[in-house]
């Protein structure tokens, strides 16, 4: 996963390998990469994007709240 302050919010962008290590631990997993994750400051999902994000099935919302939690490490690292 890579973290990118965008001012206003943070986008987390992720790899095939990403969404590869996700699915060992959720069965059934649809989830597939590469895409990204756009969260408010608040953390606050409000975008996404890339040719395989569906992020309405319950493993694409675990997918992007692991997503949400390493974009916040990250921003507070960089505080």
């Amino acid at each position: 996963m890579r973290y990118f302050n965008q001012g206003s919010g943070y986008r987390v962008s992720f790899s095939q390998r990403d969404a590869d290590n996700f699915a060992k631990r959720w069965p059934c997993c649809t989830v597939q990469g590469p895409g990204w994750f756009g969260f408010a400051a608040n953390g606050d999902l409000v975008d996404r994007g890339g040719p395989f994000v569906d992020a309405d099935g319950d493993d694409w919302v675990a997918f992007s709240q692991d997503c949400q939690e390493y974009g916040i490490a990250q921003r507070e690292k960089r505080t």
